[in-house]
């Protein structure tokens, strides 16, 4: 049931991510449910504009990376909180659990929850293990892998019975059958990600001269853009493979990309959480990925796709023609999977049963 509380969202990326898209989603959810809810942003961000477009009340806080160290900024937050009668405070940014965590203390907010979304290790530094320590009350991860990092560092950075693993929640397509879209007889390979070193591309281009030196019909198709398009479109060329791999820039709607597929590679070198692993298999499409990071969370081998050492490109290969032999079986895992645990219904129920308290 609705109550009086008021819970708050503290994010002050400007641009957007998948920790805005569950940052927007989740006080969206609670809105929807009848609940109080304020998103502090950054003016003139996106998150700001979506947020306002779904009627969402909304702050313009002017935070920066140092914000923490500055007295005036805590002060002035922490007024606002007040102000807000804000009792659960949720933040995503490390710079803004920062000083949103002090804040909060200062202004006396019941329950201050950092939410993490990304598989890199928390610095075990003096300032991290003091507000950690003196002013987050929980943690909410989106994999046991992110868990795992907040502690590789320093085991007693936090107290690991207050951490909670909330999967992000996939919307399952309504599809009668697992069938490709298009009439194309190559094994059409796809993968998804912002064009940046983290995500691994410059594996799908030896991928594809190791399929291509095997005489194998196939195209990767790379949806995405970002600072390494350059050097992607230049290895491309350099080994002349513009037939076979192709770079179709950032795509708004996924779904008709996805339903062309018959497999999906993922080459990131971490995620958190591999959201677009799970968006592909609930189209019913398998997945194959390095055995690091989430992966293994997605990931079964020999059920819905294939987890092969990381950086093995001639496994990456196998296990790509070994579905291709074996889809429909392989398809059929996929789907179920997601339907069986991130389908959207299902973890939106976990994150209203977890913030609203």
């Amino acid at each position: 049931m609705p109550t009086s509380k008021t819970y708050g969202f503290l994010n002050t990326v400007s641009t957007w991510g998948g920790g805005e898209k569950w940052h927007l989603d989740a006080a969206h959810l609670l809105h929807i449910n009848g609940h109080n809810v304020i998103v502090y942003v950054n003016a003139g961000s996106e998150l700001e504009t979506r947020a306002i477009a779904l009627n969402l009340v909304t702050r313009s806080v002017n935070l920066g990376k140092y914000s923490y160290l500055n007295p005036l900024a805590i002060r002035t937050l922490a007024s606002q909180f007040r102000k807000d009668n804000i009792s659960t405070l949720i933040m995503n940014l490390s710079s803004d659990m920062k000083v949103g965590a002090q804040a909060a203390t200062r202004a006396g907010v019941e329950r201050v929850i950092y939410r993490r979304g990304s598989a890199i290790p928390i610095k075990n530094s003096a300032t991290n293990r003091r507000i950690l320590g003196n002013h987050v009350h929980e943690i909410l991860a989106n994999s046991q892998a992110t868990v795992e990092t907040v502690f590789e560092k320093n085991e007693k950075i936090f107290d690991r019975d207050k951490v909670t693993v909330i999967y992000n929640p996939i919307p399952i397509p309504n599809l009668t059958s697992r069938q490709k879209s298009s009439k194309d007889s190559r094994i059409i390979i796809g993968n998804v990600g912002r064009l940046y070193k983290q995500k691994g591309q410059h594996y799908l281009i030896e991928l594809a001269q190791k399929l291509k030196d095997e005489s194998i019909d196939f195209v990767i198709k790379i949806a995405g853009e970002g600072v390494e398009r350059s050097n992607i479109e230049q290895a491309i060329n350099q080994k002349n493979l513009s037939d076979y791999v192709k770079l179709i820039g950032f795509q708004e709607d996924l779904s008709s990309f996805y339903q062309e597929l018959d497999v999906f590679a993922m080459t990131s070198l971490w995620e958190g959480f591999g959201y677009v692993i799970a968006e592909a298999m609930s189209f019913g499409v398998p997945a194959v990925g390095f055995d690091i990071s989430s992966n293994p969370e997605l990931i079964k081998s020999g059920i819905n796709g294939e987890l092969v050492p990381m950086g093995d490109v001639s496994a990456f290969a196998e296990a790509i023609i070994n579905i291709h032999h074996n889809r429909p079986s392989y398809s059929q895992e996929a789907r179920r999977y997601v339907l069986e645990n991130f389908e959207q219904s299902l973890i939106n129920s976990q994150i209203l049963d977890y913030i609203v308290r």
